[in-house]
């Protein structure tokens, strides 16, 4: 497994074993389950979700088929576990946009962040996969859709700062997805491309990203 994928999975579940409920969740347990989290995130992002099954899951944590299924249902309680890991991740982002100070400065850093976390390789195509999933499934899709709409509204709030609500809340939200899609975009295509952008890219995705949500003309 590649030490991001570790960290993405590991992050997001320290904070759902700080509830109650993982409190009373004997160690062991926790963390047979993290092994179980982690072995489908390689399975999902090395075979595709669709070609995934739990066999492979078990094979890859290391544990009977049987171990897999005293924890998860099924793929789809492990994908929807997942989901609510990335809202746990994507929560830091609508902190930082709803949070205090100069608008422009909360942009500036909400873009540097963004764009390093959607642009790390095993975030990017484990997104295509979730994608990939999501548009054969509708109930699958809303547990994704539901995280990243916080997150364009966070985003639109920090629109109608910029123009003072001189748009409506449909064209702020509009703006943002647009926003999001420019950088989940930029981040697929540098994973494909297998770099990380150069200081003029992150520069002209910053100049891009003030210009949207203050709707200024784009000048060089």
């Amino acid at each position: 497994m590649l030490e991001s994928e570790r960290t993405f999975v590991q992050f997001s579940c320290s904070s759902v074993w700080r509830s109650g409920k993982r409190r009373k969740m004997r160690k062991g347990t926790a963390e047979r389950r993290l092994q179980i989290l982690e072995a489908a995130v390689h399975c999902f992002i090395k075979q595709g979700y669709h070609q995934t099954g739990m066999r492979d899951v078990a094979a890859q944590a290391r544990v009977s088929l049987g171990n897999v299924y005293n924890h998860f249902a099924g793929k789809e309680e492990i994908l929807a576990t997942i989901a609510g890991l990335e809202a746990e991740e994507l929560a830091v982002f609508v902190s930082q946009l709803r949070g205090e100070g100069d608008p422009t400065l909360r942009l500036e850093r909400f873009v540097a962040d963004y764009a390093a976390y959607s642009g790390q390789a095993d975030n990017a195509l484990l997104s295509l996969e979730i994608v990939a999933a999501a548009a054969r499934e509708p109930k699958m899709a809303a547990l994704f859709l539901g995280n990243r709409q916080k997150l364009v509204e966070a985003l639109a709030a920090l629109v109608g700062e910029f123009r003072q609500s001189a748009d409506g809340l449909a064209a702020q939200e509009e703006v943002a997805r647009l926003l999001l899609d420019t950088m989940e975009g930029q981040a697929i295509r540098m994973v494909i491309e297998g770099r990380k952008p150069n200081e003029t890219e992150m520069s002209t995705l910053q100049h891009f990203a003030l210009a949207a949500v203050s709707g200024a003309a784009i000048t060089d």
